[in-house]
């Protein structure tokens, strides 16, 4: 079986640093974005605070960029084991393993926390209008299951209530988890023909999308996927194993198309919007920023270590290694305390970019280290040489 010419990409590290504090960023602001600052910035006014503040509520791009970069470390977990003939069951340990014990921990602490401030320090506090956090007890035990088996995007097509998520940032952990499960079954049924498999199940996802859009009769495809890995995500997954085969497989023609392909991806939905929807997604943005990030992370492998060594990169590469963790207890830290300074007067843009948004940054920090240290570590799976020791996951907001 041929071998790749570079699985490990040094610099991912990094860009999972980027995206998770991208999306830290995103929810520090929420107390003071919306729609009539957007308003008031489009008419030409605005301050400097102002645009920090519009910047970082795009700061939900980082979650596109997550699942590029999980498609990328999945495929040469995947590559890795197909070639060695692992068991298919140790790679579905090992995700396993990586995944659902630190996510179980950090449930039962947000439970037991955003429970105490509910019921007496400071009801409100988390289960205000804004980015609801719902007290543990309003979910109901179907949803409670679909929390800690990360299928709550999809458990109420089978049976119970509509989804609710206790921590709603966990909804791309359940992307990821049926990213990981399509991987699996491809290794257990194709492993030589591995990445035409992946190329096979984009085409699906693409026919169905297409036929729900152009087909009155087939319009049902649309609610059945909602939850889904097909409803469009899969697109982004896909792009990053893309990336990886172009950089360790392809020849340089092939690696030339895939750029223009990808390309015309980032450019598609700003010049089709009807394509966008017809995937399914939420805003032409959310394309943009993966088809784009994925384009960027193909043109930039020239310079990956030299990025991977930069001493300016060292600090968000360090977020990068432990992005799990910060992705983790980001939401809550950032809910509770924005809130909270909110309400004690830091309400304008200016107070939020000076105050609030330091203020999550070093709180989800200094939350997400100890975490790192305790829980995460303890699950982490033996580093290979295809990818570093925190590339088995990414995910957020």
């Amino acid at each position: 079986m041929q071998q790749p010419r570079c699985p490990r990409y040094h610099s991912l590290d990094f860009w999972r640093g980027v995206a998770c504090l991208m999306v830290v960023a995103f929810h520090s602001v929420l107390y003071v974005s919306g729609p009539a600052l957007e308003d008031r910035l489009a008419r030409g006014g605005g301050s400097a605070a102002e645009w920090v503040v519009s910047v970082a509520s795009r700061g939900w791009a980082g979650v596109p960029l997550f699942f590029v970069i999980s498609g990328y470390c999945i495929s040469a977990t995947a590559d890795s084991a197909r070639r060695k003939n692992s068991p298919v069951r140790l790679y579905f340990w090992r995700r396993f393993r990586r995944i659902f014990p630190p996510y179980w921990v950090f449930l039962l602490l947000a439970a037991a926390a955003v429970g105490l401030f509910e019921w007496r320090l400071w009801p409100g506090l988390f289960s205000d209008s804004t980015a609801k956090v719902p007290p543990p007890w309003w979910l109901a035990p179907p949803n409670w299951l679909g929390q800690v088996t990360l299928t709550e995007t999809w458990r109420y097509h089978l049976a119970g209530p509509p989804p609710m998520f206790f921590m709603f940032h966990a909804w791309t952990l359940c992307y990821e988890e049926q990213f990981y499960a399509v991987v699996g079954v491809l290794l257990l049924v194709a492993p030589r023909r591995f990445f035409a498999g992946i190329l096979a199940v984009t085409a699906a996802v693409l026919a169905a999308a297409v036929a729900a859009r152009k087909v009155a009769a087939l319009a049902w495809i649309r609610g059945a996927s909602e939850g889904f890995f097909f409803n469009g995500n899969w697109l982004y997954f896909a792009a990053g194993v893309g990336v990886y085969y172009a950089v360790n497989y392809a020849s340089p023609a092939w690696r030339r198309a895939y750029a223009v392909l990808l390309a015309v991806a980032f450019a598609a939905p700003f010049r089709h919007p009807a394509a966008a929807l017809a995937l399914d997604v939420s805003v032409e943005g959310s394309m943009a920023a993966a088809f784009g990030f994925a384009l960027a992370l193909l043109l930039l492998h020239p310079l990956d270590r030299r990025l991977s060594g930069s001493p300016f990169a060292a600090p968000v590469s360090w977020c990068g290694l432990m992005c799990y963790s910060l992705y983790l207890v980001h939401w809550p830290v950032c809910k509770g305390l924005s809130h909270a300074l909110y309400a004690a007067g830091v309400d304008t843009p200016r107070l939020t970019v000076l105050v609030t948004m330091p203020a999550c940054l070093a709180a989800s920090i200094a939350a997400a280290w100890p975490f790192h240290v305790l829980v995460e570590r303890r699950f982490l799976n033996p580093p290979s040489a295809a990818v570093s020791p925190s590339a088995p996951v990414a995910a957020p907001a």
